[in-house]
């Protein structure tokens, strides 16, 4: 059975660097789609986060 997963991660403080992000998608599988969204408002501050989706056989 085909069975679609998705996950969010964060929200994380800052502007992500290339170390954040191998940080958090190292623990996603390699076929996942990955959306990162990021922010910067003077009222919530800046931040980002990932989300991602992808199939599994189960």
């Amino acid at each position: 059975m085909k069975i679609n997963m998705t996950t969010e991660l964060g929200p994380f403080e800052g502007t992500p660097t290339v170390g954040d992000l191998l940080d958090v998608l190292v623990d996603l599988p390699s076929r996942a789609f990955v959306d990162i969204t990021m922010w910067d408002s003077q009222h919530e501050g800046s931040g980002w986060r990932v989300r991602a989706n992808w199939s599994e056989e189960r």
